[in-house]
């Protein structure tokens, strides 16, 4: 192509491109169809830099009917131009006048430059940003404003950084340039309000600088706040982010206390019920019931319960350091809990002394039903027997009336005996009264017992006295006497009475369910048998003696007391065994009381060390650093100290579990109940500890990332040209340009006016202030009003545009951001 072809097609292609950017600014009323002709009277030039700059041109001809008004229009706007530091050469007033197009052309690409790059050497910040801006993308490699644009892609790429929810970068492919720019340049007018400067067939095909340069300009000015807004978004995800934490501690908190809360006031109704228990099996069933409670169902209702203690800590401490209000518990503060439940234990430990109680009752009992059992049967026996024998008719010999009517005596002595025995019976049933009044099924059975028994005596007496009447009016008949039978026949009777009552005696001593005292009294008791067995063994010589002179008349009588001598064996064997059994007993269960007390004096300790390190969690204090610093310190020091105690605790706890232990009266805590209340104490530390380091991740947010910060060191250094660290205030400008943030000219002066050099520190600085996005209520507040365009309320499409890359974020924003109203939004948020 010869260069008079080239020269005019991009003449051709600046002047559509142009012409289509100062429309952008002119009303509908009033294009510019023509550059060359319509500027021409000075009017729609004037209106233009009135459009884009911040100051007004001044008084301008709008009638100039001759070529000396319309030069005055003109020399107005040229003047206002150099006014603001717009250097023009080569024109003036007459060749705008006359349609000069190519120095018309360069007039505004110079006021492009200005207004909307900077200067002249803003196209090296702008081709910084879009540099920086494409950095990444497949196929795109940004080297200049002409031939990097040529297949369409690095538009796509710009739009895709900023607003990656309006186009699928991935699809597109550089064989496609035409499409790919045309779709570029409609999104560009249709979703970012971008006007369509260039024609996809003139990029392609030959890319005009000037005009590629006016074209990016705009993008940079609709992108060069995002920085800003990201760092609004940032905030109030945080913000949101703290308030459902806070929502969903408050619930579990709220949850679990009701929970732990029902489970303290149904229990202590429980506790506060009497047991109905009637017999030691149905005692021992709710022992065991109650220990399956102590075991296996408390611990984990209190381990909730040090949830919650855990959660309402790190409520507090959060609710605290991001300046939320304090938080009133639905139910009960955990001082309030603490004392339903300590209520509740002691309760508890009530209802177990009284099973335990009970228990060790109805254990006396059962052997006070047996020893009057045992005598009441031998007593009812001997009733019936004789009642029977009194209904009898007797032989009228001698001998035999003699032997009956001795017999008879032996019943009336037997009988004052029994009334002894009675007596005996009826102390102990006395003394079961009081069980029988708990419910004691046995010990009720003995009172009925013992009216029966005192009816039937009655009656043996009574009938007694009658037979003995008939005995010795037929004693008259008979003289004769076996005096030696009698006296054998009297002390045998005597004699198994008496050892009758021993055996009875031996067969109450036991261990079973006795405790240390019991069993200490009965080995006294046991040691003055050993004197009366030996007593029974003269008693029975003097009855063999007896037997042998009677043999012919009691062939039984040797073999009888033999078998008596053998008996008396056989329980000086059996008290033998009682007392080693005894002793043993003795040994055990002070042995178990010793691991019990040992116990019950290291639970005690862990149970108050592990509620005083669960309380130093809410004496933390300092900054949020500070804080995470104590906490995990002190959880370290716990987690090794605590599982110490803990180790030595449940060495503690498999002692007593070797010695069968089941309930401990010295302590209401278990190794169960330990383990898990220093298991939440952990997590209730570990729990604080994310709280705390969530909020220092928040609010390390809101400050430099290394990205940034290599970003912003990358760009200083393109613009510092001479390599000394600094930069001037042109090049500073540019940098800013380059980094992607858009300042007016009246703050840029406003803020740097008197400085003439800029560090490092300073442009970093400079990025911090204007993207800086707080987490206060107010902070906030402006971040909604900033990212809502400036109104009252936020749209849905807003939401959508900003909060697309946090999902979780922007469907809450969209429950619950009613009708848009973000004032009422933030004041609820930052309730909770």
């Amino acid at each position: 192509m010869a260069h008079t072809e080239k020269v005019a097609n991009w003449q051709a292609i600046q002047k559509k491109t142009f012409t289509r950017w100062a429309n952008q600014y002119l009303t509908k009323n009033e294009p510019i169809e023509d550059l060359t002709a319509d500027l021409n009277d000075g009017i729609k030039l004037a209106n233009l830099i009135n459009a884009i700059s911040e100051d007004k041109i001044g008084r301008i001809n709008r009638k100039p009917k001759f070529d000396i008004q319309k030069l005055e229009n003109l020399n107005t706007c040229i003047k206002f131009l150099e006014n603001h530091d717009l250097h023009l050469v080569n024109i003036g007033s007459s060749d705008i006048l006359n349609g000069n197009e190519k120095l018309i052309l360069g007039l505004l690409w110079t006021i492009i430059l200005r207004y909307e790059v900077a200067d002249a050497e803003g196209k090296q910040g702008l081709l910084l940003w879009v540099q920086r801006s494409t950095k990444g993308y497949n196929g795109v490699n940004v080297t200049n404003f002409t031939t990097s644009f040529r297949d369409g892609l690095a538009f796509n790429a710009l739009i895709h950084r900023y607003r990656p929810d309006l186009l699928e970068y991935d699809n597109l492919g550089s064989e496609n340039a035409v499409e790919n720019c045309e779709q570029a340049f409609e999104i560009a007018e249709k979703q970012l309000g971008i006007a369509k400067l260039l024609d996809a067939e003139d990029v392609v095909e030959a890319p005009d600088e000037k005009s590629m340069v006016a074209y990016l300009s705009q993008f940079f000015k609709k992108f060069a706040g995002q920085a800003k807004f990201d760092a609004m978004t940032t905030a109030i995800k945080n913000a949101v982010e703290v308030s459902k934490r806070h929502d969903e501690w408050i619930s579990q908190y709220n949850q679990g206390t009701k929970e732990v809360l029902q489970f303290a006031v149904e229990n202590k109704e429980k506790f506060a019920a009497e047991d109905s228990s009637e017999s030691t099996e149905q005692v021992g069933s709710a022992l065991e019931s109650f220990t399956s409670f102590v075991k296996e169902v408390k611990p984990s209702v209190q381990a909730k319960r040090a949830e919650c203690d855990g959660i309402y800590a790190a409520l507090v401490s959060s609710k605290r350091n991001n300046k939320r209000p304090e938080f009133f518990p639905e139910s009960c503060r955990p001082n309030e809990l603490a004392a339903a439940w300590d209520e509740m234990e002691s309760m508890e430990q009530t209802h177990e002394r009284k099973l335990l109680d009970k228990y060790l009752a109805f254990q006396r009992a059962d052997r006070g039903v047996s020893k009057f059992n045992t005598k009441a049967a031998t007593l009812d026996a001997w009733l019936d027997e004789k009642l029977q024998t009194f209904t009898r008719d007797f032989n009228t010999s001698v001998q035999e009336i003699e032997a009956q009517l001795e017999v008879h005596r032996g019943f009336e002595e037997r009988y004052g005996l029994y009334e002894r025995t009675l007596q005996e019976l009826s102390h102990i049933a006395t003394e079961l009264e009081t069980v029988a009044a708990s419910g004691h099924a046995g010990a009720q059975h003995v009172a009925a017992h013992m009216q029966s028994l005192q009816t039937k005596m009655n009656l043996a007496k009574e009938e007694g006295a009658e037979y003995r009447k008939k005995l010795e009016t037929a004693l008259a008949k008979e003289q004769k006497l076996i005096a030696l039978e009698k006296e054998y026949l009297s002390k045998l009777d005597q004699f198994e009475f008496e050892f009758n009552g021993l055996v009875e005696q031996v067969a109450e001593f036991g261990s079973e369910g006795l405790t240390v005292s019991e069993i200490q009294k009965m080995s006294v008791d046991i040691k003055q048998f050993p004197e009366e067995i030996e007593k029974f063994n003269e008693k029975s010589s003097e009855l063999a003696s007896i037997a042998s002179q009677i043999d012919r008349k009691q062939p039984d009588a040797v073999a009888h007391v033999q078998e008596i001598q053998n008996r008396i064996a056989s329980i000086s064997t059996s008290l033998a065994e009682k007392e080693t059994t005894l002793h043993d007993a003795l040994q055990e269960e002070q042995r178990k009381d010793e691991l019990k007390q040992k116990f019950a004096m290291e639970a005690n300790k862990f149970h108050s060390y592990c509620n005083a390190k669960q309380q130093s969690l809410s004496d933390i204090s300092g900054d949020l650093e500070q804080q995470l610093e104590q906490i995990n310190a002190t959880r370290d020091n716990v987690f090794s100290e605590g599982s110490d105690k803990l180790e030595q605790l449940k060495s503690s706890a498999e002692e007593c579990d070797k010695a069968n232990i089941v309930v401990n009266s010295y302590t209401p805590h278990t190794i169960n109940s330990l383990t898990a209340q220093f298991d939440q104490v952990l997590k209730s530390f570990k729990l604080t500890s994310n709280s705390v380091e969530a909020q220092i991740v928040a609010k390390k947010s809101l400050e430099l990332s290394s990205e940034q910060l290599h970003e912003l060191k990358e760009v200083f250094s393109v613009f510092d040209n001479d390599h000394d660290g600094t930069l001037n205030i042109q090049e500073f400008r540019e940098a800013i340009l380059g980094i992607g943030i858009d300042i007016e000219d009246v703050d840029f002066e406003k803020r740097f006016s008197t400085k003439i050099e800029f560090s490092m520190d300073d442009f970093i600085q400079f990025f911090i202030e204007v993207n800086k996005s707080g987490d206060s209520k107010e902070d906030i507040l402006n971040a909604f009003r900033n990212l809502g365009g400036g109104g009252e309320t936020m749209s849905s499409e807003a939401v959508d545009k900003y909060f697309a890359q946090v999902q979780d974020v922007q469907q809450y924003l969209h429950s619950n951001l009613l009708d848009g109203n973000y004032a009422d939004f933030v004041e609820k948020l930052y309730l909770r």
